[in-house]
């Protein structure tokens, strides 16, 4: 229930955010190359709900423990999206400051067959290398192992504007919302079995010869994921044509993906491209 509230709120902000607040003191016109309404005639500005980037990810994991979390691009695996629109941005032709909200959906396909086990006290992972089903993680294969994630962000943040280029740096605040990790397979052996949770018996998982094994969101919450994260990120942002419309950056997460002590040290990254309107 509580996800569902938080995403009602999301929707709804992003619904009504087109509204522009108008001001005394602001002036009626916009400044080229400027998406902000309030354009002072010194060049400085202030703006509300004006603006928005989205991202596309390529997504993977850094840490010491990343042997088996190794992400893949076969099928296009890996490939996520985030998106944020501007609250609130004041600055001038030199630096500008920014507080956003946004969300970000990140999507892992996995180059190996994972396998994760939930203890009283541990999330322990494990590589199945000869599975009693047929996995093969080729680029159209049915088979995957997948994990997909949901945050809702809050970023602030400052440009650095340059002759021919801005540079973006950005803490973002990162709440985890939902979550999933899923394993799709081919039979090979009726009578195979692979741990998962326990003995789990692939006759008692479907009769078809293709199959899919799910930890909802339900339970993989409950996996020691830290829930309040911190997100660090850098956009260069070059000027074509007197624009700066599409960027390149790297996001990294400041607190593992698991708790402390809690499961393997790893935090989740990525490289981006970055499209403003």
């Amino acid at each position: 229930m509580k996800t569902k509230t938080t995403l009602f709120f999301i929707v709804l902000f992003f619904s009504i955010s087109t509204f522009h607040v108008n001001g005394q003191n602001a002036a009626s016109h916009t400044k080229k190359g400027l998406s902000h309404k309030w354009v002072k005639e010194n060049g400085s500005y202030f703006s509300l709900f004006s603006g928005k980037v989205n991202y596309y990810d390529f997504n993977f994991f850094m840490g010491d423990d990343i042997e088996n979390f190794k992400t893949t691009l076969k099928g296009f695996g890996s490939i996520g999206y985030s998106y944020e629109k501007s609250i609130v941005a004041v600055g001038n032709k030199h630096i500008a400051m920014f507080l956003n909200l946004g969300y970000s959906i990140r999507y892992y396909r996995f180059e190996k067959n994972l396998i994760l086990t939930k203890n009283e006290n541990m999330i322990e992972d494990q590589i199945v290398e000869n599975p009693p089903y047929e996995f093969k993680n080729t680029f159209f294969s049915w088979s995957k192992n997948k994990m997909v994630l949901g945050y809702l962000v809050i970023p602030v943040g400052f440009d650095l504007k340059s002759r021919f280029a801005d540079l973006r740096l950005q803490a973002s605040y990162s709440r985890y919302l939902s979550g999933k990790h899923k394993l799709k397979y081919n039979i090979n052996d009726e009578n195979g079995e692979f741990e998962n949770k326990g003995d789990v018996t692939i006759g008692w998982l479907a009769g078809d010869e293709r199959q899919k094994y799910k930890i909802p969101n339900d339970e993989l919450k409950d996996y020691f994921i830290n829930k309040n994260n911190f997100t660090v990120l850098m956009i260069l942002l070059p000027k074509i044509s007197g624009k700066k419309n599409i960027g390149i950056g790297f996001k990294y997460d400041l607190k593992p993906f698991f708790i402390e002590n809690k499961g393997s040290d790893i935090h989740e990254t990525s490289i981006f491209i970055s499209i403003r309107r």
